[in-house]
C-alpha cells in the first residue's frame, strides 16, 4: 500500500515470513513496514499503551449515520505502528465506507507540504479512482476541470512547455489522457524542488479557492457513484507526521477551516508535537482527535532502566513474530536492555536488533553486541542534542514529568527524545538520555532552579 490509493474492496492476502532462525534472516524479518491486515506478526499493543484510538474511530464511524462529514486526526510518535493500526481500522469499515489511502510524503513533497500540494494530489488520486471504479465523470464536467487545468497551465512556463510537448505526441498519433497526463506531470513537479516548483505554487496559491471547489465538484461525483452501494467515502492522508511541526500547523491549524470544508470524511496523521504542544490553535478544535499513546516500559517513579508488563510480554512477543528468541536472543537481561534502549517504540526495537546482530561474532545476540549498538545510538542522541541546546529542556521535563512553553519541546517530542504515556497522563525523557553524562549535570542544575524556565 506503498503511497497507493486503496478504494472500495480490499485484498489483504499475501505470505508473511517465519522468525529468523539465524542472523542472517533477520534482514528479511525486520523489515519496518506497516502490517498489513491478517499479518500473523501482528501484537495489539493498547493494552501496554493504555488507549483503544483504533477502535475508538471504528465505533465513531460505524456509528455516524448523518449526512454531516467526521474529520479526524490520529496522532502517535512516529514508529509506534499507527499505519498498521489505520490499515486494521480500514478492514473494519470496509463494509460501510470505501478507503482511499494516501502518503502525503510519498505523493507529494517529503520535505515540504502546503494546501495547495494535498489539493492537488487529491485531485489527481480522486481523479485516477474514477477509472478504477468505472464510472464516467459528465462530460460537461471533464470539460471544467481541463478548463481549470487550462488556467494554470498557460499562466506557467512550464505548463505552457509540458502543453506542448502532450500536444505534439497527440498529432503525432500517440494515445494519450490529456487530462491524466497533465495532471500526472504537475503531481510530479510538486515532489521536487526546483524554480518551475515554486512558479507552480505561486499560481496555485493564487487560484486556490477554485481548486478547492473544485475537488469538492470531484469529491460530490464519486461520493454519488459510491452511495449505489450504500457506502461513505474515507480519506486517509497518511505520513503527515514526517513534515516539520510548524509547517502541520499552518496547514492542519491555520488552514484547517479549508481542509475540513471538503466534502468527504477525512482521516489525518499530524504530527503528534502538535497535539501536546500547540503553536497557533488547537487540534481538537478543528477536528476529533485520538492519541496512540507510547508503549509505557515503567511507572514514573521507576528508574529509567526498569520494564515491566504488560510492554515487556506484548512488545517481546511482538519480537518473537519475527525472531526466534530462544535462538537468537536467549539472555533475559539482554532482551530487557533491547527494550530500555527502544524507549518502547516497536520500530526503534527492529532497528535496534538488526543494527546489534552485525556485531555477533557467535551466531547469536548478548548484551555485549546490544551495549555496543546502544553506544552508537547514545552518541548519535548526544550530538543532536548539544548541537540543539536541548539538554537543560529535557532535564525539566525528566524532573517534573510534563511538558512546558517553548518551541524546543515540540522539537523534542518530533525527535522522539520524549514521550506522553498514558495513565496519569505524565511525560518523560527517552530512557537512554538519562545515561548521557551531559543530562546528568543538566539535572542537577534543574533539580535546584525554581520556578522552571523554558529555555
Amino acid at each position: 500500500m506503498s503511497g497507493g490509493g486503496l478504494l472500495g474492496g480490499i485484498d489483504w492476502r499475501m505470505e508473511f515470513p517465519p522468525p529468523a532462525k539465524t542472523l542472517e534472516d533477520l534482514s528479511r524479518t525486520l523489515l519496518e513496514e506497516p502490517l498489513q491486515v491478517g499479518d500473523p506478526r501482528y501484537v495489539d499493543l493498547s493494552e501496554a499503551r493504555g488507549d483503544s484510538a483504533r477502535k475508538r474511530l471504528t465505533r465513531v464511524l460505524l456509528g455516524n449515520n448523518s449526512d454531516s462529514f467526521l474529520h479526524f486526526a490520529l496522532a502517535s510518535h512516529r514508529g509506534s505502528g499507527k499505519t498498521t493500526e489505520i490499515r486494521r481500522l480500514m478492514q473494519a469499515v470496509q463494509g460501510s465506507y470505501y478507503c482511499l489511502y494516501f502518503e502525503a510524503n510519498v505523493e507529494a513533497n517529503a520535505r515540504q507540504l502546503d494546501l495547495e500540494d494535498l489539493l492537488l494530489v487529491l485531485t489527481r488520486k480522486l481523479f485516477q479512482e474514477t477509472k478504477n471504479l468505472n464510472f464516467k465523470l459528465d462530460p460537461g464536467f471533464i470539460k471544467k476541470i481541463e478548463d481549470w487545468f487550462g488556467i494554470i497551465t498557460q499562466t506557467t512556463a512550464v505548463g505552457l512547455s509540458f502543453k506542448t510537448e502532450i500536444e505534439g505526441s497527440i498529432k503525432a498519433g500517440a494515445k494519450l489522457d490529456y487530462l491524466g497526463e497533465l495532471q500526472g506531470r504537475f503531481a510530479s513537479l510538486i515532489k521536487f524542488e526546483s524554480e518551475h516548483r515554486d512558479e507552480l505554487k505561486t499560481v496555485l496559491r493564487k487560484y486556490g479557492g477554485s481548486l478547492l471547489e473544485l475537488v469538492n465538484q470531484l469529491l460530490d461525483a464519486v461520493r454519488g457513484h459510491m452511495e449505489k452501494d450504500q457506502r461513505k467515502l474515507l480519506i486517509i492522508v497518511d505520513n503527515l507526521d514526517r513534515y516539520d511541526p510548524e509547517q502541520m500547523d499552518r496547514l492542519l491549524i491555520r488552514q484547517g477551516d479549508s481542509l475540513t470544508r471538503l466534502r468527504c470524511n477525512l482521516l489525518l496523521t499530524p504530527p503528534i508535537a502538535l497535539v501536546y504542544r500547540p503553536n497557533t490553535g488547537r487540534l481538537k478544535d478543528h477536528y476529533r482527535t485520538e492519541v496512540m499513546h507510547s508503549v509505557r516500559l515503567r511507572d514514573s517513579t521507576d528508574p529509567y532502566d526498569t520494564v515491566k508488563d504488560p510492554a515487556r510480554r506484548l512488545l517481546l512477543e511482538t519480537l518473537s513474530k519475527r525472531v526466534d528468541l530462544d535462538r537468537l536472543i536467549p539472555d533475559a537481561a539482554t532482551r530487557d536492555r533491547l527494550l530500555v534502549a527502544s524507549g518502547g517504540a516497536m520500530r526503534e526495537l527492529l532497528e535496534l536488533v538488526l543494527d546489534v546482530s552485525l556485531d555477533s561474532n557467535d551466531g547469536t545476540i548478548g548484551l555485549k553486541e546490544v551495549e555496543k549498538g546502544i553506544s552508537r545510538l547514545k552518541a548519535e542522541m548526544r550530538d543532536t542534542i548539544n548541537l540543539s541546546g536541548w539538554v537543560s529542556v529535557l532535564a525539566h521535563i525528566g524532573m517534573n514529568k510534563q511538558v512546558f512553553e517553548g518551541g524546543a519541546c515540540m522539537d523534542i517530542l518530533y525527535h522522539r527524545f520524549a514521550f506522553h504515556y498514558n495513565g496519569s497522563g505524565w511525560y518523560d525523557i527517552h530512557p537512554l538520555i538519562d545515561e548521557l553524562p551531559e543530562y546528568q549535570k543538566a539535572k542537577i542544575a534543574a533539580e535546584k532552579q525554581r520556578p522552571i524556565v523554558a529555555s
